[in-house]
């Protein structure tokens, strides 16, 4: 295709949002929140965040959130329609459930929120307490996904994110009894001491528990000494199949994401 054609078409399409906001017919916005903060570093993690003192960080950031927010909705106009919204980092259950309830009356306050938005946040199950997964439930989100990289304790081990069976297990059935839409669980695979066998009877267990989607991200360049080569098409079929031969299998979407080695700041 022409690139100038292509150009061109996406300015008319600009030309014609701008035209459909003068006239108050605006799409809705899809907001994105980022908290860039963590405990401590995983060691498979490729993102630029900040390891800080919970204590020290969070409440600044949160009162420059504040700010930003009016910021933009000084220029868009309030009350804009909202149909997405999500939170992530780092780890947004960072912020204490009280603080996360702060951030999502201002937004609520700033924009219209549509009845169907959908409203989600990425969780570490391991820092993400009861009370900020109820206070997430209560003042709106309605999916949540869980980091879990890989079931086995050695792979767990090896990348500094050690959560056993169980308590996963218990922090998938809460989010279940508290009420939430959308229960989604995120795998790696390519990690150090995977097998495809054992990666397989990973993500069969955790189909059979019937989370409504499984993301299984494949990083081209995992940097980690060890580490499975992510291009085998054996681990990604193993994946596909057990998923088919699970009742009630949730969608596996195969996910591709290129890591880096660790941009890490320290507060």
């Amino acid at each position: 295709m022409d690139p100038r054609r292509v150009a061109e078409d996406k300015l008319d399409g600009l030309v014609e949002q701008y035209r459909a906001m003068l006239r108050g017919e605006a799409p809705p916005l899809t907001l994105y929140v980022h908290v860039p903060f963590c405990q401590d570093r995983c060691l498979y993690c490729g993102c630029n965040v900040v390891i800080a003192p919970q204590d020290k960080v969070s409440e600044p950031y949160v009162e420059v959130l504040e700010k930003e927010i009016a910021l933009h909705t000084k220029e868009l106009g309030r009350r804009r329609r909202v149909s997405q919204l999500h939170l992530g980092g780092g780890t947004p259950t960072y912020l204490s459930p009280a603080q996360l309830e702060r951030l999502v009356g201002w937004l609520t306050n700033e924009f219209e929120f549509q009845p169907e938005a959908e409203i989600s946040i990425e969780v570490d199950p391991v820092v993400t307490t009861e009370e900020h997964v109820r206070t997430l439930r209560r003042i709106g989100f309605n999916r949540i996904s869980m980091g879990v990289q890989d079931l086995c304790p050695r792979v767990q081990e090896a990348v500094k994110r050690v959560q056993p069976v169980q308590f996963t297990h218990d922090f998938y059935s809460l989010c279940r009894d508290v009420g939430f839409e959308s229960v989604n669980m995120d795998l790696i695979y390519g990690l150090p001491y995977q097998t495809v066998e054992r990666f397989g009877e990973t993500v069969e267990q955790i189909v059979r528990w019937g989370p409504d989607r499984v993301a299984v991200v494949v990083p081209d360049r995992p940097g980690l000494p060890g580490h499975r080569h992510p291009r085998d098409e054996r681990g990604a079929a193993v994946v596909v199949r057990a998923g088919r031969g699970c009742r009630d299998h949730p969608d596996i979407d195969l996910v591709s994401r290129r890591s880096s080695c660790p941009l890490t700041n320290r507060v």
